[in-house]
């Protein structure tokens, strides 16, 4: 990504472009692979906040859904089923719903007695999907234990590579 940004930067002539990828370079830097996790702080669905640095010490699946979101439900049984195979491991599995009312939420971890851990992230979901360039859902994160990323787009639940690759880093 450096190197493709040091051509680009050699041979843009428009100033107003060369700034705009810039930006976007920048942002794209906070998620590589081995960058710190941006923080994030959220209720979970018992009223406590919990926070990245809370979850530190184990791997980190991060899913990011909303209740409306088509293709964020039919994840879910991958999602509960990933959960199972991996429940006596060092992974967390982790569900924040954004862009949804707090109802909803709550209504829909409760009736469908969704596994995992589950967070609401108010409104638009803040700093954290800010500078994660969360631009559509499900999307997946993967964090190692000590909070650094590992894949600020990692495979969704229903990708059989998932669980290899879990497997893998949980050797």
């Amino acid at each position: 990504m450096d190197e493709c940004f040091r051509v680009y930067e050699a041979i843009e002539t428009d100033s107003n472009r060369l700034n705009l990828i810039k930006k976007k370079y920048l942002a794209r830097k906070k998620t590589q692979k081995g960058a710190a996790s941006p923080p994030f702080s959220y209720e979970n669905i018992d009223g406590k906040i919990v926070t990245n640095e809370d979850l530190k010490g184990k791997l980190l699946y991060i899913d990011l859904w909303a209740t409306w979101c088509g293709p964020c439900l039919t994840e879910i049984p991958y999602f509960d089923t990933l959960q199972e195979k991996f429940q006596d491991r060092d992974i967390t599995f982790l569900s924040t719903c954004q862009n949804d009312t707090k109802e909803r939420w709550r209504n829909m971890v409760e009736k469908k007695n969704l596994k995992g851990l589950h967070l609401y992230a108010e409104g638009d979901g803040g700093q954290f999907y800010s500078d994660c360039q969360v631009n559509g859902i499900p999307r997946y994160i993967l964090l190692n234990a000590e909070g650094m990323i590992i894949d600020s787009d990692a495979k969704r639940p229903s990708n059989d590579k998932l669980v290899e690759e879990l497997e893998k880093l949980l050797e």
